[in-house]
């Protein structure tokens, strides 16, 4: 699981991978004089740690700490599951837990932010224009109302994914979606 951990007074966030999110809590909070704020968390692994900690390079501060600056935190608040946001609703990473073929779609999308030059269309990617069924085909066979699992035919587990997939991609750049 990805946690991002928020210490309001050196307004830095750390972006943190870890398998026991309490455990991890504790010792790090131990280890700062600041009171720490736990903004959410996502599904994922060691690979998708790094790709985020690439994608906010722009921000980075030290180790695994980045600046808190607006685009990061507002990443953080779009696709991070907290109890408070999604009090009834189901979190990504419930959906992963019922269907873990989420988190490869997960990286690949995350994985564009390695290749984008000059030029990136994320609805070419997304739709499939330049590559068959695209991301949201690939997306479409594991949530939604085709999903082979039942518990996942929901609209709410579609838009779930969907967001938070597609806000994986890097914005488009000279494609002329903008």
């Amino acid at each position: 699981m990805i946690y991002f951990l928020l210490d309001p007074v050196a307004g830095n966030l750390k972006i943190g991978f870890t398998k026991k999110l309490a455990d991890r809590m504790t010792n790090i909070q131990t280890a700062n004089a600041n009171r720490l704020e736990l903004l959410g968390c996502i599904a994922g692994s060691k690979a998708t740690e790094e790709r985020l900690h690439q994608r906010f390079e722009v921000h980075h501060y030290r180790g695994e700490w980045f600046r808190a600056a607006r685009p990061l935190v507002e990443y953080v608040r779009k696709v991070a599951h907290t109890e408070k946001k999604f009090p009834a609703l189901v979190s990504f990473d419930q959906l992963v837990e019922i269907e873990p073929a989420l988190i490869p779609l997960y990286e690949s999308a995350l994985a564009y932010h390695d290749s984008v030059d000059e030029f990136f269309c994320a609805n070419d990617v997304w739709y499939g224009t330049t590559t068959p069924g695209g991301l949201k085909g690939w997306l479409e066979r594991l949530v939604g109302w085709d999903a082979r699992n039942k518990n996942l035919r929901t609209e709410e587990a579609y838009d779930l994914a969907y967001d938070v997939i597609y806000d994986a991609l890097p914005n488009c750049q000279k494609c002329g979606c903008l």
